[in-house]
C-alpha cells in the first residue's frame, strides 16, 4: 500500500464504467478529491483518462492507499475477489460502492417516480432487457436504458432527471458482477434462466447464483419479480425477495392462469426472434405489461417489431439464399448452443463451436450431437472443441460424426471455409461456440463479425 492518508474517493477500475463514474463525481463537484487506481500503468489507459488526470485535485496509482478510514472506493465490476487489491479493500473499513448502487442511490433523492426494472440471468438478458425497452417506448412512455449493454447506469442520469413526466421507467440489465455489490434491488426484477458460468471468477456455481440473488435480496413487498418455474436457480433465487412473484411456465400451460397468459399472447405473435428459449426471453415482457397495464396490442405490436440483436442468432445475409449462416457468437455456454441447435429442428445443421476452457461440462451438448441427426458436421477450435469430441466418444464410440463430420480449426476463415465445402442447399452453418472468445479473439463480438466477415467473402 502506499503511504497516503486521504478521504478523497478512490475510482478502482478504469473501464467504461470508472470513467462514467469520474465524469459523474467531477460534475457535482470540480473541486473534489479523486484517486483514480488502476493495476495498469498510467500510459495504458485509454486516452478519455487524460483530461480527468490532468485535473488539480486528481491522482492516479497503482497501489492501494494505505489509510481509508472515511474513504468511499467504487469498484468496476470485474475484478474478481480474489484480486489481492480487493481482498485488500474487504479488510479496510473504507465503503465499498459501485456505479450501479450510487445511481440507484441518486434516483432515490427524486421526487418523481422513477420505476427501474432490472434484469439478469446467465443468457438471454440482453434480448430480454432490450425487448423490455422497446416494449415502453412502443407505449410511448419516457423509458430509458442503461447497464450491461455499454452503457454505465450514471452517463444516462442526466437524462433522466430531466424528464418531465410524472413516472418515468429504466431498464437495467444487469451483470453478476454488478449485482455483487449492490445493497438496492430494482422495483421490478426479471430473473432468467442461472446456469454455470464466470466460475473462473467465482469458484463455485453457488458464489455465482449468490452474487446474481441481490437483483432480488432488497425488495420490499410493494416490488414485483417475474421468473419462471422452468428454471430452477431462478425460482430459489426469487423465494428470497420479499416482492410480489410473477412466476409462469412455458413447459406447463397448466402451472397458473399466468401461464396460459403469457403462452397465449407469444402464440399470436409473429416475432422475428427465432427459437424456443427467446419465447423465454420474450414472456417478461407480457408479464410487466401487465403489471403497467399496457395494452395487449401494444404488446403484441412490440414482440412482432423487435429486432433481434447482433451476436444472437443472428441471420447474416447473403447473395447465396440457399445456405442459412446464423452468427450466435455470444452462445458462451454449453446451454446456449443446445437452445441455438433446438432452433433449428427442421434442418441440416454444420455447427462451428469450441473455444477458450473456463472449466464449464461439455457433457450435455456432446450428448446433444451425438444423437441429433441433423448435425451434419462439426466445426471445433480446441481446447474445449477436444473436450467435446472426449465426452461425444465416451457417449458413443463409433459415433458417425467423429468418423466422418469432425473438423479441427484454428482461424475463423478455415472455419467458415471449411463450413462452406460442405454445406448444401438448405442447410443451416450455425456459429455457436459454448465457449468464451479469449484467446484467439479480442471478445465474442470481434468473433461474431469475423464469422460474418469471411461468410461475405465466401459467398
Amino acid at each position: 500500500m502506499t503511504d497516503v492518508h486521504t478521504s478523497a474517493t478512490i475510482i478502482f477500475g478504469l473501464g467504461r464504467e470508472g470513467l462514467s463514474t469520474a465524469h459523474y463525481l467531477l460534475s457535482k463537484d470540480a473541486n473534489t478529491r479523486l484517486i483514480l487506481l488502476d493495476e495498469k500503468p498510467q500510459d495504458q489507459l485509454d486516452s478519455a483518462w487524460k483530461d480527468i488526470v490532468a485535473k488539480e485535485g486528481v491522482s492516479f496509482t497503482q497501489e492501494l492507499p494505505e489509510h481509508l478510514d472515511g474513504t468511499t472506493v467504487f469498484c468496476s465490476p470485474g475484478i474478481p475477489p480474489h484480486n489481492p487489491i480487493m481482498q485488500q479493500l474487504s479488510k479496510s473499513p473504507a465503503k465499498l460502492s459501485s456505479n450501479v448502487e450510487l445511481f440507484f442511490e441518486v434516483l432515490a433523492a427524486q421526487e418523481h417516480e422513477i420505476i427501474t426494472i432490472g434484469v439478469t440471468g446467465t443468457k438471454g438478458k440482453s434480448t430480454t432487457s432490450a425487448l423490455l425497452y422497446h416494449l415502453l417506448k412502443t407505449a410511448e412512455l419516457p423509458a430509458h436504458y442503461a447497464g450491461n449493454v455499454g452503457i454505465p447506469a450514471l452517463s444516462i442520469l442526466p437524462d433522466i432527471l430531466a424528464e418531465t413526466a410524472e413516472t418515468v421507467y429504466v431498464v437495467l440489465e444487469l451483470s453478476s458482477h454488478q449485482l455483487s455489490m449492490l445493497s438496492t434491488s430494482p422495483n421490478i426484477a426479471v430473473l432468467q434462466n442461472i446456469v454455470p458460468e464466470h466460475l473462473d471468477y467465482y469458484g463455485t456455481f453457488e458464489d455465482y447464483v449468490a452474487a446474481k440473488a441481490h437483483i432480488a435480496l432488497h425488495q420490499s413487498e410493494s416490488d414485483h419479480i417475474i421468473y419462471s418455474l422452468d428454471f430452477e436457480s431462478s425460482s430459489l433465487v426469487a423465494e428470497q425477495s420479499k416482492a410480489k412473484k410473477h412466476a409462469f411456465s412455458l413447459d406447463n400451460p397448466q402451472a397458473n392462469e399466468l401461464s396460459q397468459r403469457v403462452i397465449s399472447t407469444l402464440d399470436a405473435a409473429q416475432p422475428k426472434l427465432l427459437g424456443n428459449h427467446n419465447r423465454y426471453n420474450m414472456a417478461p415482457s407480457v408479464v410487466v405489461a401487465e403489471i403497467l397495464g399496457i395494452e395487449p396490442s401494444v404488446v403484441r405490436s412490440a414482440l412482432n417489431t423487435f429486432e433481434p440483436l447482433s451476436h444472437r442468432l443472428e441471420k447474416v445475409e447473403t447473395k447465396d439464399d440457399d445456405i442459412l449462416y446464423i452468427n450466435d457468437s455470444l452462445a458462451t455456454t454449453p446451454e446456449a448452443t443446445i437452445a441455438a441447435i433446438d432452433a433449428f429442428p427442421h434442418r441440416q445443421i454444420i455447427l462451428i463451436a469450441g473455444g477458450y476452457d473456463r472449466s464449464l461440462d461439455f457433457f450435455e451438448l456432446a450428448k446433444k450431437i451425438a444423437t441429433t441427426k441433423t448435425i451434419k458436421a462439426i466445426i471445433l477450435f480446441p481446447p474445449t472443441g477436444e473436450k467435446i469430441v472426449e465426452f461425444i466418444h465416451k457417449i458413443q464410440a463409433d459415433a458417425p460424426i467423429l468418423e466422418t463430420g469432425y473438423f479441427k480449426v484454428e482461424s475463423m476463415s478455415e472455419a467458415v471455409a471449411t463450413a462452406k465445402k460442405i454445406a448444401r442447399k438448405g442447410d443451416v452453418v450455425l456459429m455457436s461456440p459454448a465457449a468464451a472468445s479469449f484467446g484467439r479473439f479480442r471478445d465474442y463480438a470481434d468473433r461474431g463479425e469475423q464469422f460474418k466477415k469471411f461468410v461475405y467473402e465466401n459467398n
